[in-house]
């Protein structure tokens, strides 16, 4: 089904109740078959099932561009924050706020990168069913942002280290300058990321080799983010452009469904304004008042004045 679209046997009429058009709140609707035929016919059209992937891709950048945001935000806290400077450096005593602070670390990262990897094999599925021309575009987009970003081959590759190796090496490293304020950075040590042979491609290898002993994270994640969001929002539209001419059947069948469903007041155009008049029967029951006909704008004892 596509989104917004009514479904089951009965459907919501202009006063506010599920009814079959002559006043109960139980019966089936008389159209239920045609509609359920109906419904089946749009489940099976090819554009409605890429139409679906591409809201399930735009589903998961949503994700990816909310723990992007989530992790470069915890960074920047924890980096410029006397607390958890102090914390961080801590390597005597009580360690449990550092403790805290590498859970929170560690459940940022896992998200973030599992995001990532999910966005990109979305993206790389939804692509590889599309035109020569679309594809080469895709690719053309992803080489660029490897060459402008070099971090991009290792972010990518970080989940299969994760996955095997669990926790992250984090590295704090920290100072107060001369008016008090924390210059912290959290990083990745790179010698024991490099101990892990599973998942590193050539050139996320080649980042890890060139980064010394530490990789600072904050930097790296933001760019990356912009790049991403701005890849995967050009392929939908290019997909979207590419399929809209089969998209008019799936709509002329959406359309009649929502006739159907709705016995006739609305073809889903006016979802909106019906779903809103429905909630305002609602709140007018409830204060003793009469409901109002959705096409009149009457109540259903009164009927419109023939002034001819």
């Amino acid at each position: 089904m596509t989104d917004g679209e009514h479904t089951g046997d009965t459907a919501p009429c202009a006063d506010g109740h599920v009814s079959d058009g002559v006043g109960s709140t139980s019966r089936r609707n008389p159209h239920a078959d045609e509609i359920a035929a109906l419904d089946a016919q749009i489940d099976r059209h090819p554009a409605a099932k890429i139409r679906h992937r591409m809201r399930d891709l735009g589903r998961v950048e949503r994700v990816f561009h909310r723990y992007s945001l989530m992790l470069s935000q915890l960074l920047h806290e924890l980096e410029t924050s006397e607390e958890a400077a102090v914390e961080l450096m801590r390597n005597v005593g009580n360690m449990s706020g550092r403790e805290r602070i590498i859970v929170s670390l560690d459940q940022a990262l896992l998200s973030y990168v599992a995001s990532l990897v999910a966005v990109i094999d979305q993206a790389r599925s939804l692509v590889a069913e599309r035109s020569e021309a679309l594809r080469d575009r895709y690719a053309a987009r992803t080489e660029q942002i490897m060459s402008d970003l070099p971090q991009a081959s290792f972010l990518r590759k970080l989940r299969n280290y994760i996955l095997h190796r669990v926790a992250a090496p984090w590295a704090f490293d920290g100072r107060f300058d001369a008016r008090g304020a924390a210059d912290t950075r959290i990083s990745l040590r790179t010698a024991e990321l490099l101990e892990s042979e599973r998942g590193w491609s050539s050139q996320a290898k080649a980042y890890l080799l060139s980064s010394g002993e530490k990789i600072q994270l904050s930097p790296l994640i933001e760019p990356y983010r912009v790049a991403m969001v701005t890849h995967i929002d050009l392929t939908l539209q290019e997909v979207h452009a590419e399929i809209e001419p089969s998209l008019e059947e799936v709509r002329r069948l959406a359309l009649k469904r929502h006739r159907l469903a709705s016995y006739g007041v609305t073809d889903g155009e006016g979802w909106d304004d019906l779903i809103a008049h429905i909630k305002e029967n609602t709140h007018r029951e409830r204060r003793g008042e009469p409901a109002l006909n959705y096409e009149t704008g009457l109540p259903f004892a009164e009927k419109p004045r023939d002034d001819g």
